[in-house]
């Protein structure tokens, strides 16, 4: 049975700013968590985070997530009622970290054997009820993660694939780097060609279909979806948009709009916002196009 729901904490650094909500190629930390977990099969959050930070915590995570405020008094009673609801195990992340896409299926998936704890990045796998169980009787959450844990029986040797994000300059550029590999190894293991996993930056959320093709410089942002054998790239970015199969972009910027199967932007083309581009439409090198629908 697969993991069934997550418990993550967006804690606050001194300077009163949560790093899971800084951005990192264009989204936020606890967006490319949530969304390594969704993928991974988790179906419910439970978010713990400073009251001022819940409005931009929310796009982050799915609908229906519950949030709730470390100080609240009835916080261990909403988390208990959470636990309680949940078959099986739970994810429990108490410190800013990144999952990759492999890492979070494994961690989410109950038939791997051996336990799932990590005190030194604050990432575990236990059992929901047994938790929920030590906090109904009063014991403060860190010392039932340590009971819990240790009668799963240690550590498991697998966190390569987690990366702790570290305060700081150095500590966020990392945390760049990570993110940018991550969204790359996700799309490679899915069939898609990457030329140069260096140069190019994809969001969470991005889907790309099989045997499209990225060159260097592409740049996903957003919700972006694109079909199966297409070309994106070189030096492009592509912003919430939806391409259609075999479309190929040479060296422009998209925005917000559709690309039907087939097209052919660019190079040097600008999509503003609110264009419908159709079949087999070429929009050739200088075009701009704003709310503008160019038929097949």
């Amino acid at each position: 049975m697969s993991v069934t729901g997550a418990v993550v904490f967006l804690p606050r650094e001194g300077n009163g700013v949560s790093r899971m909500l800084e951005e990192l190629l264009f989204d936020p930390a606890a967006r490319w968590l949530a969304e390594s977990l969704r993928a991974a099969g988790v179906e419910r959050f439970f978010v713990v985070c400073h009251s001022d930070d819940r409005e931009k915590a929310a796009p982050c995570f799915p609908e229906g997530t519950e949030f709730v405020t470390g100080v609240s008094q009835d916080a261990v009673e909403q988390l208990v009622r959470f636990l309680g609801e949940l078959s099986g195990k739970a994810v429990v992340i108490t410190r800013p970290v990144l999952l990759s896409w492999q890492a979070a299926r494994v961690l989410a998936d109950d038939s791997v054997a051996g336990p799932m704890d990590n005190r030194d990045t604050g990432v575990y796998r236990m059992d929901a009820a047994q938790l929920a169980a030590l906090l109904g009787q009063g014991a403060g959450l860190e010392e039932a993660l340590k009971e819990n844990a240790d009668k799963a029986g240690g550590r498991s040797p697998w966190y390569q694939d987690v990366s702790l994000i570290r305060g700081g300059g150095e500590g966020r550029a990392e945390a760049e780097l990570t993110a940018r590999n991550y969204g790359a190894a996700r799309l490679l293991e899915q069939g898609v060609r990457i030329m140069d996993p260096n140069t190019c930056y994809v969001g969470p959320q991005i889907q790309v279909g099989a045997g499209t093709v990225l060159l260097p410089g592409t740049i996903l942002r957003g919700e972006t979806t694109i079909g199966r054998d297409c070309e994106i790239g070189p030096n492009t970015m592509i912003r919430d948009c939806a391409i259609g199969a075999g479309v190929t972009v040479n060296a422009s910027q998209l925005n917000e709009s559709t690309v039907a199967d087939g097209a052919r932007v660019g190079p040097f083309a600008y999509i503003r916002p609110g264009c419908q581009v159709g079949p087999q439409v070429k929009v050739g090198d200088f075009v701009e196009l704003k709310n503008s629908t160019v038929g097949e």
